[in-house]
C-alpha cells in the first residue's frame, strides 16, 4: 500500500503500466485509490531478484549467465522504449527491481 495518493500522477503511471505488453513485464490488474493510500495489482512474478541472488550466492556470476540476463534485460528496456509514441524511461533500476 501506497500511503497518501492525493496527486492523481500514480493514477497516470498505472494506466501506462496497464497497456504494456512484453512477457517480462508484470500484467497490471487494477489500480485502486482510498483515503489511506493506493495499491497496485500487479501478476504474480515467480522467482527471485538479483539483488537477493547476489547476495544469497556471494559468487561472481558466470560470463554466459551475466550476457544471458543483460540480453533479455536489454530486450525489455527496449520495449519500454518502442510500445509508445513517446519512449517510457525507466528510472528505478536497480538489482532489487530485476527478477530472475
Amino acid at each position: 500500500m501506497i500511503p497518501l495518493c492525493a496527486n492523481s500522477t500514480l493514477e497516470q503511471e498505472a494506466a501506462l503500466l496497464a497497456t504494456l505488453r512484453h512477457p517480462a513485464i508484470p500484467q497490471v490488474y487494477d489500480f485502486l485509490a482510498e483515503q489511506s493510500g493506493c495499491c497496485l495489482e500487479l501478476e504474480f512474478a515467480p522467482g527471485e531478484d538479483l539483488e537477493r541472488y547476489l547476495a544469497r550466492t556471494g559468487q561472481p556470476v558466470i560470463e554466459s549467465l551475466l550476457i544471458h540476463w543483460a540480453v533479455q534485460l536489454l530486450d525489455v528496456l527496449s520495449s519500454l522504449q518502442t510500445q509508445q509514441s513517446q519512449p517510457i524511461m525507466f528510472r528505478d533500476l536497480r538489482p532489487s527491481h530485476i527478477n530472475l
